[in-house]
């Protein structure tokens, strides 16, 4: 029999691990391609010939654009003639060669003393000038090709290339027209595309980077597509209560098209890379397989704790509760009731509803019971008073049973919401019992953000430029209300992934700080001073 009570004793701890988060809900989202590009010329000129159609692929750096440039060809063989001059250089070099054999002449003459020395530095001087009049000319032809460079690169400025592989979506311009500072052409990537979506606020701590969902498109709202969450927005629109998120479709096949409307669905519990602050599952819940899980909740959903006369007895002694035949293994309560009293502690951490006495409860006897069952439990119910749960889930137990619960003046909680605690002061209220509710209050990290350093003493928008040219993208301005207006590296649910892209910033030499975002939250308890026997508590 004491089995039998064990085990009414998980399924009163499966009961409570039921009050699990929603699943996200389904919401509307845009598949838009992930690079947009306006393809225009630093130069202006006549557009001589496009080389792309509407909807034609392009690949990176192929030839798009052609303007007129018969000035800039025309320069191009020019500069390129004049590179090829090396008559003046020939030139100087013979003048050269000539001038050392007159030095050296005057030298010889100079040692027999038939020439004077007036002579012999006059020679040294015709020498050294034709030595750098050689090099002049040199520094010359250098210039010359420096200016054919110049001249080619002034005519590559007339031809427009593709800098990503997409496909082109628009026209703006045809041969023949003007171009300034107008577009040309527009090109898309559709390979990865994005997915946009926005979520309400209050799911904000649930979505994080690497979260794998599922989207379906207008065209087959039946066939669904794997994505992943790529960015969540750090800024919300306090008008409408939502954030924004963006996720990241493979596009390999070109399955699909750009510019589709479409339905999100994350699977709150598939993350593609894991992350840190994932919470841990129940220690019953691990033990139980599948099955006998879903056994285990079809049952919870079903209890009711009822109230008896009063005995002295701990609160894990009480809590029997009538279940009917199941199959549940390896479960710590069912140890613990075997072992010894369950602590507080053993309970496991995502369980939203426990209950703690405050005065004498009891067990009530069983219809079912023989005289000589009862004496067996007792006796193993005294034993366990002065034991502590210590040993690890002993053998399965698979027994039918009935067994009653007797708690009285208690406490009910934690609840996380006023929702939950409504549905106990509903029953509590139409039974006419007194009770006081109880608001305890705390913070708790929702995730983390990575800002830049307040030791900079630049402005805000002097640091984004001076980012910006270091090679980040990724950033944001903060408003001052909000972090001092410091720039923003993005938001992270856990430490890792926030500390990993902190050294990655500092690679580039930017110095940042790793802040932890907070939010309060709030759990309440019921006190009951007095419940009567008769009142069945629903949870």
């Amino acid at each position: 029999m004491l089995m039998k009570r064990s085990l009414g004793l998980i399924t009163l701890f499966a009961a409570a691990n039921l009050s699990a988060e929603e699943a996200l809900p389904t919401v509307d989202c845009v598949i838009s391609p992930s690079k947009v590009v306006d393809v225009g010329t630093a130069v202006s000129g006549v557009i001589e010939r496009i080389n792309a159609e509407l909807g034609q692929p392009v690949s990176s750096n192929q030839l798009l654009v052609e303007l007129e440039a018969g000035v800039e060809k025309a320069t191009v063989k020019l500069a390129a003639a004049r590179a090829s001059m090396k008559a003046d250089l020939s030139a100087e070099q013979v003048n050269l060669r000539y001038d050392r054999l007159q030095e050296k002449r005057v030298d010889q003459l100079a040692a027999k003393q038939l020439a004077s020395s007036q002579n012999k530095d006059e020679a040294s001087r015709i020498k050294r000038l034709s030595y750098w009049r050689t090099e002049q000319v040199r520094e010359e032809l250098h210039l010359r090709e420096l200016e054919l460079e110049r001249a080619k690169a002034q005519l590559e400025e007339k031809r427009i290339y593709s800098v990503i592989d997409g496909v082109v979506a628009e026209q703006f311009k045809q041969e023949g027209e003007y171009v300034e500072d107008q577009p040309i052409l527009r090109l898309v990537q559709l390979n990865p595309l994005h997915v946009n979506a926005v979520f309400p606020m209050e799911h904000y701590p649930r979505i994080q980077v690497g979260m794998q969902a599922e989207v379906f498109p207008e065209t087959d709202q039946k066939q669904g597509y794997p994505v992943v969450v790529e960015r969540i927005d750090p800024l919300g629109d306090a008008a409408s209560g939502t954030f924004g998120v963006r996720l990241s479709l493979d596009n390999t096949e070109a399955a699909l098209p750009a510019g589709l409307k479409c339905f999100l669905q994350v699977d709150e519990h598939a993350v593609a890379d894991a992350q840190p602050n994932q919470k841990e599952p129940s220690p019953v819940a691990e033990t139980m397989t599948a099955p006998e899980q879903a056994n285990s909740n079809q049952l919870a959903k079903s209890s009711t704790l009822e109230a008896k006369e009063p005995e002295n007895h701990s609160l894990a002694e009480a809590a029997v509760i009538e279940v009917p035949n199941t199959d549940l293994k390896n479960s710590r309560v069912e140890d613990s009731l075997q072992g010894g009293t369950m602590n507080v502690a053993d309970q496991p951490a995502d369980m939203p509803v426990t209950t703690e006495a405050t005065q004498d409860t009891a067990v009530a006897s069983v219809s079912s019971e023989t005289p000589q069952e009862k004496q067996k439990v007792d006796s193993a119910i005294k034993t366990a008073d002065n034991k502590s749960v210590t040993e690890q889930p002993k053998e399965p137990v698979s027994q039918q049973h009935e067994a009653v619960v007797v708690l009285n003046d208690q406490v009910f909680g934690p609840f996380s919401d006023k929702d939950q605690l409504s549905g106990l002061t509903r029953q509590l209220e139409g039974a006419q019992v007194d009770y006081s509710v109880k608001e305890e209050r705390s913070l708790v990290t929702k995730g983390y953000i990575v800002l830049s350093s307040p030791d900079y003493q630049l402005r805000p928008s002097q640091l984004y430029r001076a980012f910006q040219e270091k090679g980040v993208t990724d950033m944001m301005r903060l408003p001052r209300k909000s972090y001092q207006g410091r720039i923003s590296f993005g938001t992270y649910k856990g430490p890792v992934q926030a500390s990993k892209r902190k050294n990655e910033l500092a690679l580039l030499g930017i110095n940042t700080q790793l802040v932890e975002r907070k939010r309060e939250v709030s759990a309440y308890w019921v006190n009951v001073p007095r419940l009567p026997a008769d009142l069945a508590i629903k949870q």
